[in-house]
């Protein structure tokens, strides 16, 4: 619902405005080719566009351009200079980046940056390639991107219902609303798959999968069916800016839209359902009008208002609620804003005596004041009540008889007293005092008072001030001037001071409701949590209203929770839970004040994170003898607004991180499956090669080399041993099935079993074992400490070149001891030393040295699970240095141990 409180050219339209022009000054632009999908020539139609601004002479660079191998794409990029793109390595994996740094110093007139909506590698400093776009703009570079439409978080959800296919990298809708031209590129369904077919979109298995899934001819057409909408509505929206900064009154028919009056008349039904007819038939958008004036509704006429604008909303309208006196003009007003080419009005009925005394009713007024829009004058039908077997008569606003009665007891105190002061004043005194008592009261009191006070007080004036006194004739020519000329100016001037006081009554009602959404909005901007933000929006509500607030929000399968937010006031019962499931599940207000269960207690309003999807449902209940205005409604939608927003920004985040997680494991997969393989085929490979060699006669009559062979197939073997074990060992750390053994132990023993089988694989290097006899027995699991420092032994042997020293020591410390592998190679990179112990992670060269990468998270999960901790840096003459802390048990040798019972 929109809210316009005075007749000013809407504030927000100006404010787009000033910003796309940057307020007067040079200001970057954002021009985005859009797209139904991957494929349509979106970078194609930028590289397009550059080669024609460098043939003008401008300066464009290429931050980033994803070519997918295509000949074109390569063919037109290699016209354009490009800035040399970041790499990084993350989980043994080089990934190319946009280098942002490398473009903002570079600072070129145009920036091509392809993939808006693009996930950056996680060292990266921006997580989004949009925000490195933002900043690319903010630095005065104007950049040219692309981007699909499934990438608009607003269309996200939408289109994995129709294609199957989770969307994982989106954007917010506000950074193409941003835009400053947004260039549509648009091709049918059957030639984008022809091409699909070709191979100009995907290659090889990428191609087949997509045009088995995502490119489906029902899904393109769904798909371009969306981009073409979003393009219509940013041109409307592009449109009603322009028009409003030209300050163009009149309507532009690029398209129909109509606009229907609703107020609390009873004839206001008929002229909605009558509108979105009219709206439908020709396909057409329509707004529904309230004008707000200083008149007071009584209660049916507010409850008939709410129910008129209910209906309105229910059928499809956008609901603009605006602040005028002038009922008529308000009307015209928002019709020339939103550019209305229809409005729709009542036809009047049976002729009034009111209408002797009217130079122009209001339907005379539009259509002498209402220029090029055209009218729709329709017979209203009006809702019978059979109820009462009576017409239904609008029922008045509830009057202040306080408001008379001081009308009347002032003007008798005043008019006394001048009848006494007389003599003394003159009648031309009287006149100016009683004047000036009109526009005292004119600031207290309503409208109807002043004016009835400012007649009788003329009235009184001539019975008895002006002679001959107690008449109402008048002798002089001069009084008679003076007595109509009082009675004009009276009448005029409280009609203008009441109508003053109502303005100011209304601007301080808007202030009030500005501060509400300002403190709100600061409030709500600072709170980095959903539960704080409900908390303020709920105690808010409750203070404002005295009213009791619930807030559902849905469980992570899409349903609505049963449990109310824990910010929320005393849960209501089941029944009214049902209600709150019905607004959840149809996304409509439902409950009191509404056509919808209104017996129940509560007021319930969705909570949209777009046009389709509803996060969760508010509650109110208002005290028993509560009614709600138009204004006070709309609050509650903004706050409801709010908490959406807060509720969408969580959803976005737990999106964001789970998408992150699932790419990362994506990467990992991959890096998983080469690593396995590459480790399986080696061995296997060596075992093969010394199988089918050894069949050769020659061979086998050669015992040397038979040997020789035998001992290969052995090692290769033994690799395939450790690869499975460490596999088995990393499952049996995570599922926490893997049993301690312990017992007393030595340490010298324990070193002595990882040298054992370390030996084998040391290949030269020089191995110094130093452990000291006066240690004492440790309670640990051999086999397993074993195992975990031969890992780290084992890390520093494939990492150091032949002929390395290799050291191992072991000491005491207050409890338990402590074992340190270190090595004279080239030690740990900074990068690689917070990430060592991550399961699957190689440092330094990666792949170099082959593995999985699981020793030393094997190592950690052994240690940890003994109490103990394992840490890795450089030592002081250089090389790594890995230091096993285990506070265990401890024994002095020879010393029996104490044992239970």
């Amino acid at each position: 619902m929109t809210v316009h409180e005075d007749s000013r050219p809407d504030p927000e339209s100006l404010l787009r405005v000033m910003r796309k022009n940057g307020g007067g000054t040079h200001r970057a632009a954002l021009k985005v080719y859009f797209g139904m999908a991957a494929g349509v020539g979106k970078t194609h139609a930028m590289l397009s566009a550059a080669h024609r601004e460098l043939a003008l002479g401008n300066d464009v660079v290429a931050g980033y351009i994803e070519t997918h191998g295509r000949a074109d794409i390569e063919r037109l990029a290699a016209g354009v200079v490009s800035v040399p793109r970041r790499k990084t390595i993350y989980r043994g994996v080089t990934i190319e980046e946009m280098d942002l740094d490398a473009l903002l110093a570079r600072r070129p007139g145009i920036a091509l940056v392809d993939e808006l909506a693009h996930t950056n590698a996680p060292d990266s400093r921006h997580p989004k390639r949009y925000q490195d776009v933002l900043e690319l703009l903010d630095a005065g570079i104007t950049v040219y991107t692309t981007l699909n439409v499934q990438h608009l978080e607003s269309r996200a959800g939408t289109v994995g219902e129709i294609t199957g296919v989770t969307v994982t990298e989106t954007l917010p809708d506000s950074v193409l609303e941003r835009a400053d031209e947004v260039v549509l590129i648009d091709i049918s369904p059957e030639a984008l798959i022809a091409r699909l077919a070709e191979g100009k979109v995907y290659a090889g298995e990428r191609a087949k999968l997509a045009a088995e899934n995502f490119f489906e001819t029902g899904n393109l057409n769904a798909l371009r069916e969306m981009a073409l909408r979003f393009t219509a509505d940013k041109v409307d929206q592009s449109l009603q800016d322009y028009r409003q900064a030209k300050k163009i009154a009149d309507p532009w028919k690029t398209g129909e839209r109509l606009l229907v009056a609703v107020s609390a008349s009873p004839y206001s039904e008929s002229l909605i359902r009558w509108t979105r007819r009219t709206a439908y038939s020709l396909g057409a958008s329509w707004i529904a009008v309230n004008v707000e004036t200083s008149v007071p509704l009584s209660r049916r006429d507010g409850e008939r208002l709410q129910k008129n604008i209910a209906l309105a909303r229910e059928l499809g309208a956008e609901i603009v609620v605006t602040r005028d006196e002038d009922i008529t003009g308000g009307i015209l007003r928002i019709a020339r804003q939103r550019n209305i080419t229809q409005i729709v009005a009542g036809k009047p009925g049976k002729p009034s005596w009111r209408d002797v005394f009217r130079m122009r009713t209001p339907i005379k007024r539009l259509i002498r004041e209402s220029g090029g829009i055209d009218l729709y004058i329709i017979r209203a039908q009006e809702e019978r009540d059979f109820s009462r077997g009576r017409e239904p008569v609008p029922a008045r606003g509830e009057i202040n008889w306080r408001h008379y009665a001081i009308a009347g007891g002032v003007l008798a105190g005043v008019v006394s007293l001048n009848y006494l002061a007389l003599p003394l004043i003159g009648a031309r005194s009287v006149a100016l005092i009683l004047l000036l008592s009109v526009l005292v009261l004119a600031l207290v009191l309503d409208r109807v008072p002043v004016f009835i006070y400012a007649a009788l007080s003329a009235l009184l004036w001539n019975f008895l001030f002006l002679p001959p006194v107690f008449t109402f004739y008048i002798t002089e020519i001069d009084d008679a001037i003076m007595f109509f000329m009082y009675f004009i100016i009276a009448v005029i001037v409280g009609s203008l001071t009441s109508r003053i006081r109502t303005q100011e009554k209304a601007a301080v009602q808007r202030e009030e409701h500005l501060n509400v959404l300002y403190t709100i909005t600061r409030k709500f901007a600072s709170s980095p949590t959903v539960d704080e933000a409900a908390l303020h929006i709920l105690s808010y509500i409750n203070m404002k209203f005295n009213a009791e607030t619930v807030l559902y929000v849905k469980n992570e399968d899409g349903a609505l929770s049963d449990t109310p937010h824990p910010a929320s006031s005393p849960a209501p019962d089941e029944k009214e839970h049902g209600v709150a499931l019905f607004s959840f599940t149809n996304g409509r207000t439902a409950g009191r004040f509404t056509d919808t269960l209104p017996l129940s207690a509560y007021m319930f309003i969705p909570l949209f994170l777009d046009r389709e999807h509803v996060a969760g449902v508010m509650g109110i209940r208002f005290p028993e003898d509560t009614l709600v205005s138009i204004e006070q409604r709309t609050l509650l939608e903004t706050l409801a607004g709010h908490l959406a927003m807060a509720l969408e920004r969580e959803f976005f985040t737990r999106e964001s991180q789970r998408a992150q997680i699932h790419e990362e494991s994506e990467k990992l997969y991959r890096v998983l499956m080469n690593s396995l393989t590459h480790e399986i085929r080696t061995p296997l490979t060596a075992i093969k090669g010394s199988i089918s060699t050894m069949t050769d006669p020659a061979v086998g009559a050669n015992p040397e080399m038979r040997a020789r062979l035998l001992e290969e197939t052995g090692e290769a073997a033994e690799r395939l041993i450790r690869l499975v074990d460490s596999l088995l060992d990393m499952s049996r750390i995570e599922s926490g099935k893997l049993a301690l053994n312990a017992d007393w132990n030595d340490v010298q023993d324990i070193i002595g079993v990882a040298i054992g089988r370390l030996e084998p694989q040391l290949g030269g290097r020089d191995l110094a074992v130093d452990c000291p006899d006066d240690l004492p027995l440790v309670r640990v699991d051999l086999a397993l400490v074993a195992l975990a420092l031969y890992s780290l032994a084992h890390n520093a042997v494939v990492h150091t070149p032949p002929g390395t020293a290799i050291g191992i020591s072991a000491a005491r410390l207050e409890r338990g001891v402590a074992v340190t592998v270190e090595d004279r190679g080239a030690g740990l990179a900074p990068a690689d030393t917070g990430r060592l112990f991550e399961k699957f992670y190689r440092g330094g060269t990666g792949t170099a040295h082959g593995g999985l990468g699981l020793g030393l998270s094997i190592c950690r999960g052994i240690v940890e699970l003994h109490g103990g901790t394992v840490s890795a840096g450089n030592g002081d003459a250089g090389g790594a240095r890995f230091v096993i802390t285990l506070p265990v048990e401890t024994r002095e040798k020879g010393e029996q141990p104490v044992h239970e019972g």
